[in-house]
């Protein structure tokens, strides 16, 4: 499972690091389910960890399955203008 988590957060960040060339790095919004659960928690870890060894300050937030909260925060990251943001 950790090899899948990595896997999938690496492709995912990848993705961000062409951006980095083209502009100057910001922060990369990172949102999971629950942060209680081990295996989101886990994934937004190494998200996180990997996005900041590529240089992009991060910030984690927990939609708990709500819909509703999950569409106020991708607005939020939208009107902050962040650099990326990674859902699950």
């Amino acid at each position: 499972m950790k090899l899948r988590i990595t896997l999938l957060t690496a492709a995912t960040l990848t993705a961000f690091s062409f951006a980095a060339h083209a502009a100057e790095k910001g922060t990369i919004m990172i949102m999971v389910n629950s942060l209680d659960n081990p295996y989101y928690a886990s994934e937004a870890k190494g998200a996180s960890e990997k996005a900041q060894a590529l240089g992009y300050k991060t910030t984690v937030l927990s939609h708990g399955e709500d819909v509703k909260k999950q569409n106020e925060l991708i607005d939020t990251a939208i009107g902050k203008k962040v650099a990326g943001h990674y859902s699950r």
